[in-house]
């Protein structure tokens, strides 16, 4: 993550280097992964400065990409209003935070069973995430495999999400869901969700409101919670 780009400066400028002129020109963004806490940003909010002072006096055009950061350690969830107001954007890395949250590594068959992508921390993480971004009016884009799931639309959609990070082939059904829920239905159902005490009672209230309100789509959803 950052962290590298912290520990090898110059790394970090070649690649800000490598996005600013491609981005000459064009709409594009740049995003920080794995960030822990403000100090990680503002440093490279002025690499990127440095760098761009350094291609003008080259005579080299640039581009002036937006700027953020992804959401994927616990501890940017307590600064999430001040990473708001130095940044645009912020991308939320569902499967790291949900690792991060739990200490669930995924890929340790020991733990990986931990991972619950409807613990309640989970659900109240990401709520307080989206309430930031339209307090601030900025994107809050939600990626990883819950925002790639018919099964999580009505919950995500309910907490606030209103940007989804999808592969091509998911557009489709995923639209189609959206298209499918209401936004009262979906924040009563979410809120049911904040309200549980494990991830099995959640996932229980989950299921329940696909089948009795979107019948629909839960003929769509894979129910692997």
């Amino acid at each position: 993550g950052i962290r590298l780009g912290i520990r090898d400066k110059s790394q970090l400028r070649a690649q800000i280097r490598a996005l600013l002129i491609a981005g000459q020109g064009k709409t594009t963004g740049i995003v920080l992964p794995l960030v822990t806490d403000i100090s990680e940003i503002l440093y490279a909010k002025e690499v990127i400065e440095e760098v761009t002072e350094e291609l003008a006096a080259e005579g080299i055009e640039s581009g002036s990409p937006a700027f953020g950061v992804m959401i994927e350690v616990p501890s940017t969830i307590f600064q999430i209003d001040e990473i708001f107001e130095i940044v645009d954007f912020v991308n939320v890395g569902t499967n790291d935070l949900i690792q991060y949250l739990l200490a669930a590594d995924r890929d340790n068959d020991l733990v990986a069973g931990l991972f619950r992508s409807l613990h309640p921390a989970v659900s109240k993480s990401l709520s307080i995430v989206f309430d930031s971004a339209e307090r601030h009016g900025k994107e809050a884009v939600v990626c990883g495999e819950m925002a790639g799931s018919v099964f999580y639309i009505p919950l995500l959609v309910g907490l606030g999400a209103r940007y989804l990070s999808v592969n091509p082939g998911s557009m489709d059904i995923i639209c189609d869901t959206i298209s499918n829920i209401t936004a009262s239905e979906a924040e009563e159902l979410s809120q049911a969700c904040l309200e549980a005490k494990t991830p099995e009672e959640a996932e229980k209230i989950l299921k329940s409101g696909h089948a009795k309100v979107w019948p629909h789509v839960t003929r769509l959803a894979r129910f692997a919670a």
